[in-house]
């Protein structure tokens, strides 16, 4: 019976699902590791990533790792450049503790963490720990984390934005139009000015700035003048302009010259057009990265570098300016020289322009011989000796 009993237990042990144990993180422990196509020195660079930097490894081989970056990017490192990590508790010293996408400051925002929150440390770097938390996964400076418990105030964790909001809202500031920008931040290009109660559809939402489209136009505004009421109009304000179904920009580059417009938003779409610097396009859709725009009943995908929404400087006057002739190269004149050397010995004469090269001749003193060219070693001279042999001389032992 015992027997059976154990077989039994066996078998359902094989049966139960095996439980996958949790991913080992690693972290990049020098200041810029390339990430590469194959496992060698010279095979293509993927991308670059600096130090504290978390990845997972999937194997490993001859001082090479295959690995999967935090932000996806997969690919081949050098092993010794990773640092292995062992999970911890840890505990948010501060409030509105930035929880960031990269381990750098500047990068966007995965939100903000209270003082008190307990979390997950995944790997632990020399200034940013990888971390896991409730509101997501994220890089944090380590001096804004404690191995002890951490008493929390109160405060809640915050988002940085809620993708996918997918809700109405409208402008609210009173008397006083709002700037709908193309980016989330007072330093990009107004697109135009909106009035209270124009009606937006949000993208999505975050804590300074919401993305949001306005009459087929996408940009932002910030999150303080929207709200889900729909505010009423100040009786005193002027009718509101419809929304823009678009905005007119400007093509600019560095070089002043042409730039491709795509079928697609993507280097690797066929050209559509190309657009001429200074030119005028209007802008249907704005993009983190691609405007979709047309001119001249043309349309396609630009990137948005190449666009301004002021004129750009004018090209300089492109006549070209006359450039004399060069003076032509003189022609060589070959002369006879005599071998001369102090000690009364054979000279060399040798297949190239260098002491290195075998001699092909020993000439006495005295001996005649034609100068046919010089070489790009100033010491060198090209020679014919007697019998139709050429060979190289040094200038010092001819007179």
């Amino acid at each position: 019976m015992r027997k059976r009993f154990v077989a039994i237990f066996l078998l359902l042990a094989l049966l139960l699902p095996v439980v996958a144990s949790a991913a080992t993180y690693y972290r990049v422990n020098t200041s810029s590791l390339r990430v590469r196509l194959l496992p060698e020195d010279n095979a293509k660079v993927l991308a670059s990533y600096e130090k504290d930097y978390a990845l997972t490894v999937t194997s490993s081989k001859d001082g090479w790792s295959y690995v999967t970056f935090t932000t996806g990017r997969e690919g081949y490192v050098m092993s010794q450049y990773l640092a292995k990590s062992s999970s911890y508790k840890g505990y948010i010293t501060a409030d509105n503790t930035a929880l960031r996408t990269a381990p750098k400051w500047g990068a966007s925002l995965v939100g903000t963490l209270a003082k008190g929150t307990k979390i997950t440390v995944l790997t632990h770097g020399d200034t940013y720990d990888y971390v896991n938390t409730s509101i997501g996964y994220g890089y944090v400076t380590n001096y804004n984390i404690s191995k002890k418990y951490v008493k929390p105030s109160g405060q809640k964790n915050t988002p940085a934005y809620i993708p996918d909001a997918d809700y109405v809202a409208w402008v609210s500031n009173g008397s006083r139009t709002v700037n709908f920008r193309t980016g989330p931040g007072k330093n990009y290009p107004v697109i135009s000015e909106l009035p209270t109660a124009t009606m937006v559809y949000v993208i999505s939402h975050g804590p300074s700035w919401d993305n949001v489209q306005v009459g087929g136009v996408e940009g932002y505004i910030m999150t303080q003048f929207l709200t889900t009421s729909e505010p009423a109009p100040d009786p005193e304000a002027p009718d509101p302009e419809p929304a823009p179904s678009g905005y007119t920009a400007y093509v600019t580059s560095e070089n002043m010259g042409y730039v491709n417009v795509h079928n697609g938003a993507g280097m690797g779409y066929a050209n559509a057009f190309r657009a001429e610097y200074g030119s005028e396009v209007t802008v249907l859709n704005h993009g983190s990265a691609w405007d979709y725009i047309s001119q001249n009943g043309k349309k396609g995908y630009i990137l948005n570098k190449y666009l301004t929404l002021v004129a750009p400087a004018p090209k300089p006057d492109t006549d070209p300016v006359p450039v004399p002739d060069p003076a032509p190269a003189p022609v060589f004149q070959p002369y006879q020289a005599t071998v001369t050397c102090p000690a009364g010995e054979k000279v060399n004469v040798r297949k190239g322009p260098g002491k290195g090269y075998t001699h092909i001749a020993r000439l006495d003193p005295g001996t005649v011989v034609t100068v046919t060219g010089t070489t790009k070693y100033p010491a060198w001279v090209k020679v014919e000796c007697e019998g139709g042999v050429f060979g190289y001389m040094m200038k010092e032992f001819l007179q």
